[in-house]
């Protein structure tokens, strides 16, 4: 049998040299029993061979089979040996299936709250290290990882990664525990990274209670310290807002308040220069969390400098009531703002509103959004330039679930499996398309899964091609209307709550929603999609990021490199995992949806782009979890023996946010990337609180900038990490590809010398991606492959040319480069670098980022 199956590989292989890979999630774990089993094969296969007892037939093309044990490295270097001219793929291999009906597309979506706090956790620790590089603390990538200061944040994000971690394939009791591990990391983390934040800005203590701490459930609009601070007046809340990325940039700033009053914001030092601000109340759905706040205060930042902070002060003047009201009747709302003329590059605008026949027009000089006057959902949205027109709908699709289907077919397996590797509680029965041995081997057959489960990997809807199952909107809906963002409030059944908001000075549209408890009182799973249809003829093609790096194309019912005859699951079979953006556009204009998690996506009709944003499934689907994806709000009985795992309690709220963006045509990839960087790394925020009768100063300055000047805005600072006292690792990304953008896809040129503005460069060296070795010693060892129809393997480039300066390194469209970089000693106190709000001087240290930024599949 072994070897019919290598000689079936080695005629599907190129070459004479066939790797055999020995491994599997449920067997080969007792390594002593598979070692010995291993050597017996390998020594009578050979002995067969040379007793010329194996049939020559079988080996086809070959003369002879010889087996022994290898390495990556040796079966490398042994495929180059052999000269061949290989086939070059460019597309991927989703969407993943292993028969007809068992697509693995339901991974993309699964557990999305555990999803979203992974992503947030990798943000933060993208910040964490930038300033960990000018704390106190010496430990640096030279020294153990376990000395670190951030390593519980870092083991517990690393942890996450794994491939039943992030995506959501984990039995329930593990999800928790990967959670449980990001929060105190979390928790650890901040605590460190306030203290140098504090230091960084001259933190005076002895007013404040415990030094700077984030709020870590703000997205339940909970924050224990600006809502203790806002209970009656007499105390000050201070927020510092932490700017991650290398360019310099202006956001909207929510803080959860307890009380309906008065309230200023002002950058400290200057408190005579109000910033705009104002008060909104919390939506039902928001109140309905324990502990949450009723009021949440938006403020305009102004502009935050690139790896810097500025310290905000918020002020309860009094208790006069100043929240907005909601508005129910479009026809009530007062037309207000300016009409915003002007140049569209600006920055600086406040929305506008007015009513124009059946329809709310909402705009801030950059877009204009267009509101049905009896839905309040989206009708358009359009750049000035360009309109795309709208229609938006919730809806799920019923999980499939084999025990309220019948279905008759020749293969309907019918077998028992010991369970030995699944739950007690499992259905223990073969996986689908496999038959159990006696010695409960499992043996794959023809079975098509007709009684395929969806669940934690696989997206399987009741029907291979189900409508979607709409969720009616309500009746009615309320606004709230201010100068610096516009609220539109849709109920759609009773589980879906939708805010569509139009910012000030931006040129996409947020629409958050807060998704649950997925009902299961049918005993039927569902799983939640929002779908926006649009006036864009994108003919079957989409496109979704790869790990956050470059777009691929898909086409629904298509596979570039094979063809795809026929359908058996028209729906998940066209599901790709969205972890940023997904995209459509044609020769007029261009449509994106940025998540702020992995998600499942398409495109499924023209014009069309739907989001899996929840999922609550009742059955297992076999691929090893040994239980059904059903997330609850109070947690679960222990698992057997000392319990049965059930569920309690109500299923589990998600909330998020997509943003959409329009621009002309073909130029949806441009309209994503300009907003990707953002949304994986928000403006962080750390708060404390004092009284507000404290005779002296909380902060000695009410900014900094770790760096000399913004970044070229294509261009990302991915990792600044120090290696030993006077040597860093850079790792700097060009962040868009070839052709997305007229002027952001051409190549980049970054003075390094901008990310030490006290200390000068002595000399660098560029490194190999992983910074293990240099890049020219990397090139003089690299394999050269041939292909076929003359496709470039080699990849190579001449190293590049820096400037008279020394001190400039070019960037090609998506090309991530390396660096090791070695400084002068310089202790002289560096000087301002012009980010500074108050009279005062501040003291600029050298950086170090170590984080990569993660855009995995499930991330």
């Amino acid at each position: 049998d072994f070897v019919d199956v290598i000689s079936l590989q080695a005629n599907r292989t190129l070459g004479h040299n066939v790797m055999a890979t020995m491994g599997e999630d449920f067997n080969y774990e007792n390594a002593f029993v598979n070692f010995r089993n291993l050597d017996k094969l390998i020594e009578y296969v050979n002995q067969y061979q040379a007793e010329g007892k194996i049939d020559r037939q079988k080996l086809a093309k070959f003369d002879a089979i010889n087996l022994f044990y290898s390495t990556p490295d040796i079966y490398t270097d042994a495929k180059h040996a052999e000269k061949i001219q290989f086939e070059v793929k460019d597309d991927d291999f989703f969407p993943y299936s292993d028969c007809e009906n068992c697509f693995w597309s339901g991974y993309f979506t699964s557990r999305p709250n555990l999803k979203r706090f992974e992503r947030v956790a990798s943000s933060f620790l993208h910040a964490a290290t930038q300033l960990h590089a000018v704390g106190d603390d010496t430990t640096v990538v030279s020294e153990s990882v376990m000395n670190s200061p951030l390593f519980p944040l870092q083991s517990a994000v690393a942890e996450a990664q794994h491939h039943d971690g992030v995506t959501g394939t984990s039995k329930q009791h593990v999800a928790y525990d990967y959670a449980k591990r990001i929060d105190e990391g979390m928790e650890i983390v901040s605590n460190y990274v306030g203290g140098i934040l504090g230091k960084l800005l001259g933190l005076n203590e002895e007013g404040l209670a415990g030094g700077l701490k984030i709020c870590r459930v703000i997205n339940e609009t909970t924050c224990e310290i600006s809502q203790n601070a806002t209970i009656k007046p007499g105390t000050d809340i201070y927020v510092v807002a932490y700017n991650a990325l290398s360019i310099q940039r202006e956001e909207i700033i929510k803080i959860p308040v307890s009380q309906d009053a008065t309230y200023r914001v002002h950058v400290i030092g200057n408190d005579t220069d109000l910033l705009e601000s104002v008060l909104v109340p919390a939506s039902p759905q928001e109140n309905s969390v324990q502990d949450s706040a009723r009021y949440i205060l938006y403020f305009d930042s102004g502009f935050i400098p690139p790896l810097g902070a500025i310290v905000f002060c918020i002020e309860m003047i009094d208790m006069v009531p100043s929240a907005l009201s909601p508005i129910s009747d479009i026809g009530s709302l007062r037309s207000f703002g300016s009409n915003n003329t002007g140049s569209r590059t600006s920055l600086r605008r406040t929305v506008s509103n007015h009513v124009v026949g059946s329809e709310l027009v909402v705009e801030n000089g950059i877009v204009e959004v267009r509101i049905h006057r009896t839905t309040g959902l989206l009708s358009s949205i359009s750049n000035g330039e360009k309109q795309v027109d709208f229609s938006q709908q919730w809806g799920y699709y019923t999980s499939y679930n084999s025990e309220f289907e019948t279905m008759e077919t020749e293969n309907v397996l019918n077998c028992q499996f010991s369970g030995r590797n699944f739950a007690e509680n499992s259905q223990k029965v073969c996986l689908p398309g496999y038959i159990a041995s006696e010695e409960d081997d499992l043996l794959r057959t023809k079975d098509s899964g007709t009684k395929q489960n969806s669940g934690a990997y696989i997206f399987r809807p009741k029907t291979p091609d189900e409508k979607l199952n709409l969720l009616p909107s309500s009746d009615s809906f309320f606004v709230y209307e201010s100068e610096l963002v516009m609220e539109i409030h849709v109920q759609f059944s009773n589980w879906v709550t939708q805010i569509t908001r139009v910012y000030a000075f931006r040129n996409d549209v947020e629409v958050e929603f807060i998704a649950g408890p997925i009902p299961d009182d049918d005993g039927n799973g569902r799983e939640l999609v929002t779908r926006f249809t649009s006036s864009i003829s994108n003919e079957k093609k989409f496109y979704t990021d790869s790990n956050g790096r470059e777009f691929v194309e898909r086409q629904v019912g298509y596979r570039p490199s094979w063809n795809l005859s026929e359908e058996t699951q028209p729906i998940a079979g066209n599901y790709y995992p969205v972890n940023t953006a997904i995209f459509i556009e044609d020769d007029f204009a261009s449509l994106a949806l940025l998540t702020d998690r992995s998600q499942g996506g398409s495109s499924l009709s023209n014009g069309s782009i739907e989001l899996m944003v929840h999922r609550r499934t009742k059955a297992d689907d076999s691929r090893g979890v040994g239980e059904a994806l059903d997330e609850t709000d109070e947690g679960m009985t222990p698992y057997p023996p000392y319990g049965k795992n059930q569920r309690k309690g109500k299923g589990v709220v998600v909330r998020g946010s997509h943003r959409i963006i329009v621009g002309g045509g073909n130029e949806g990839a441009s309209c994503a990337r300009k907003a990707m960087d953002e949304i994986f790394s928000p403006v962080h925020l750390f708060f404390a609180s004092a009284p507000s009768s404290l005779s002296f100063d909380i902060f000695a300055r009410n900014s900094f900038s770790l760096i000399k000047a913004s970044l070229p805005k294509n261009v990302m600072l991915i990792t600044f990490a120090k290696l030993d006292a006077d040597k860093f690792l850079i790792r700097l990304g060009h962040q868009y590809a070839l052709n997305e953008d007229i002027n952001l896809s051409q190549n980049v040129d970054v003075d390094l010398a901008l990310l030490f503005p006290k200390n000068q460069i002595v000399a660098f060296v560029e490194k190999t991606l992983t910074g293990n070795q240099s890049k020219q010693n990397w090139e003089s060892k690299k394999l050269n492959w041939s292909s076929l129809h003359g496709h470039d393997m080699k990849n190579s480039r001449a190293l590049t040319a820096i400037t008279s300066a020394g001190n400039t390194i070019s960037l090609k469209p998506m090309e991530i480069r390396t660096f090791e970089i070695e400084l002068q000693n310089n202790s002289s106190a560096p000087k301002s670098n012009g980010y500074n709000y108050s009279p005062y001087w501040w003291i600029l240290g050298i950086i170090s980022i170590i984080s990569i930024i993660l855009f995995s599949a499930g991330l």
